[in-house]
C-alpha cells in the first residue's frame, strides 16, 4: 500500500494526503488530498491507474468512509459565515465511482460508522443509515421494470385482486425459462427490506411464483408444457427464518436495527454474545 500511495502522489499534483479509507470488501482503497481531490486506487493493482474525483471543496474533512463498494462519503463542517451558529453543523458528500454527486445538510454534528453494506449517520438525536439500492430492489420496484421478479410481484398482486390476466404474467416468465430466478429475486428482495409488510409481501409472491416451478424430483418433463424453473425451496425456508430473527432484533425493546448483509457477516453465534 505504501508503495501504491507513492505512485499515486507521483503521478498527481493532488498534495498532501488528508483521510484514507478501505473499502468494505479489501479491494480499493479511498484517498483523499488536500486539493479536495479524491483518488481511487485498486489494492490488487497499486501501480495502476487511478480513478481521481474531483470534489471542488479544499476543506479538511471531518471524516472518509465507504457506503458499500459503489460510493464514498466525506463529512465537512459548515462555516457560519457571520459565526452566529452556536452548534456545529455538518455537510454530507456523496461521490460514486461513476462520478455523481449528492449532498445532505444537518443541522447537528453527525459521526459516521462504515458496515459493510452502507454507512450508518449518528446525529444527537437520531441515527440514520445510507445504503445502495440492492440490486434486487432495484429489478423490483425499478420504474416500468420488466424483468422477471417485477413481472413475479405484479401477477400476485393481479392474483389477489382477481384478475385474469395472472396466468398471462405467469407464462411470460415461464416462456423465457427464468421463473425460478424470479422467486429468487423476491425472496432476497424480501430480505433487504425492513417493513414486515413488505417482506410478507415478497415473500408471498415468492411463493406464489414457487407453485408453478417445477419439482426438482420430476424428471418427466412432459409434465410441465410451459418449460417451468426450478427452485430450491429451503432458500425460501431459510429466509423466512432469518426475517423472525431480524424482525425480532429491530424492536425498539432490543433496539439492533441491523441489515442481512450485516447480520450474514455477523453470524448467528455472535449475534447471540451480544444479545446475552
Amino acid at each position: 500500500i505504501r508503495d501504491g500511495l507513492r505512485h499515486c502522489m507521483k503521478s498527481s499534483a493532488a498534495g498532501r494526503i488528508e483521510l484514507m479509507s478501505v473499502s468494505p470488501d479489501g479491494q480499493m482503497l479511498a484517498v483523499y488530498f488536500e486539493t479536495g481531490v479524491l483518488r481511487i486506487i485498486d489494492i490488487d493493482n497499486m501501480g495502476g491507474p487511478t480513478r481521481a474525483l474531483d470534489t471542488h471543496d479544499k476543506r479538511l474533512p471531518k471524516q472518509l468512509a465507504w457506503c458499500g463498494n459503489v460510493a464514498v462519503v466525506v463529512c465537512f463542517i459548515m462555516d457560519s459565515r457571520d459565526g452566529s451558529d452556536e452548534y456545529e453543523k455538518d455537510m454530507l458528500l456523496t461521490i460514486t465511482l461513476d462520478s455523481d454527486f449528492d449532498e445532505y445538510r444537518f443541522n447537528c454534528p453527525i459521526q459516521l460508522l462504515p458496515e459493510v453494506d452502507g454507512v450508518r449517520i449518528v446525529t444527537p438525536e437520531e441515527c440514520f443509515f445510507l445504503a445502495p439500492v440492492p440490486a434486487c430492489i432495484e429489478e423490483i420496484f425499478g420504474l416500468g421494470s420488466l424483468a422477471p421478479g417485477s413481472v413475479l410481484r405484479e401477477a400476485f398482486l393481479k392474483f389477489t385482486n382477481h384478475r385474469p390476466d395472472t396466468e398471462d404474467y405467469i407464462r411470460s416468465i415461464q416462456r423465457q425459462g427464468l421463473l425460478g430466478p424470479a422467486v429468487d429475486t423476491c425472496v432476497r428482495a424480501a430480505g433487504q427490506l425492513f417493513e414486515p409488510d413488505g417482506q410478507l409481501l415478497m415473500l408471498r409472491a415468492a411463493g406464489f411464483g414457487k407453485t408453478f416451478c417445477d419439482d426438482p424430483d420430476d424428471d418427466d418433463e412432459s409434465d410441465h408444457p410451459q418449460g417451468g424453473s426450478y427452485y430450491d425451496a429451503a432458500q425460501f425456508v431459510q429466509m423466512c427464518r432469518t426475517l423472525r430473527v431480524l424482525n425480532a432484533v429491530r424492536d425498539p425493546a432490543i433496539g439492533m436495527p441491523i441489515t442481512y448483509p450485516q447480520y450474514k457477516q455477523l453470524t448467528p453465534p455472535v449475534l447471540l454474545d451480544r444479545l446475552m
